[in-house]
């Protein structure tokens, strides 16, 4: 679970791989094995093939990113609602 902090303009939160590199540039994407949210502008954008705007009435402060191991997918969910994001 990851509460927003009212300091902050822009941050990403997700999951990755075990096998993504850990050092250097990398591309925040699922063919590379990170599964993540951006918040930026006030807004919230999945980072998958499409990046499109997620259309949401309000942006949640507490997003719960939940893993499914064996069916291989990850979820992001309102933690207030438990309502699913992406």
């Amino acid at each position: 679970e990851v509460e927003e902090d009212h300091g902050l303009s822009r941050c990403a939160v997700g999951e990755a791989r075990e096998s993504v590199e850990r050092k250097g540039w990398i591309k925040l994407s699922p063919l590379e094995g990170i599964w993540a949210v951006v918040y930026a502008g006030g807004d919230l954008w999945p980072l998958n093939s499409s990046c499109s705007l997620a259309v949401l009435s309000q942006v949640p402060r507490r997003i719960l990113v939940c893993l499914d191991y064996e069916a291989g997918r990850v979820m992001f969910l309102r933690a207030d609602t438990g309502a699913e994001i992406f």
